[in-house]
């Protein structure tokens, strides 16, 4: 069933005689990702699935659920997923929880170093309006990268896990995840 609902959402080129882009394709990807993973669906079911499914967004969604239920063999795939910036922003910040978890089960202290170089390399963001500050009374926009603040996030969850996590990938936790944007000026990427 979820496996018809997926293809389903990638067929899908327009909703009510609007085009969908792929940014949007992502999200409801992510969104349908996130129902699969909480409704605990069988991943036997799935794994076979996974294992005859071509490399795209289908296969990035069954490599997340597998990986969220626990599979120690989507460790790779989730790694690999994470850091291909051709991939799905949406869908690779959903695949960032699961490559800890599976990463501190292991003890693999190198997903820190993928996280390190996916929160560097990131550069999509989303522009946001920001709530009112003593700095700006009247609120503001701000520049917002959510796959890096999930890498972080990752990041300092390998470290809370008592894994070894080298100083270049600690440092790279202090990399900024909103920056304000001066009123007037076009969003644009870091």
């Amino acid at each position: 069933m979820a496996l018809r609902l997926f293809r389903g959402i990638m067929s899908t080129t327009s909703v009510g005689g609007a085009a969908i882009t792929p940014k949007e394709r992502g999200q409801r990807l992510a969104d349908l990702t996130r129902s699969v993973i909480a409704a605990r669906v069988d991943s036997s079911v799935l794994k076979k699935q996974w294992e005859n499914t071509y490399p795209g967004e289908v296969r990035d969604a069954l490599t997340i659920i597998l990986g969220s239920a626990g599979d120690p063999s989507m460790r790779i795939p989730l790694g690999e997923l994470i850091v291909d910036r051709r991939r799905s922003t949406a869908l690779r910040e959903l695949a960032v929880p699961p490559l800890v978890d599976l990463a501190v089960k292991q003890r693999e202290p190198s997903v820190g170093k993928l996280l390190a170089q996916a929160a560097r390399e990131d550069s999509l963001g989303i522009v946001k309006l920001s709530p009112p500050s003593a700095e700006s009374p009247t609120g503001g926009r701000v520049f917002v990268l959510p796959f890096r603040r999930a890498a972080i996030e990752g990041i300092k969850r390998l470290q809370e896990g008592g894994l070894m996590i080298e100083s270049f990938v600690i440092r790279s936790t202090k990399l900024p995840v909103e920056m304000p944007l001066p009123s007037g000026v076009a969003a644009s990427p870091p």
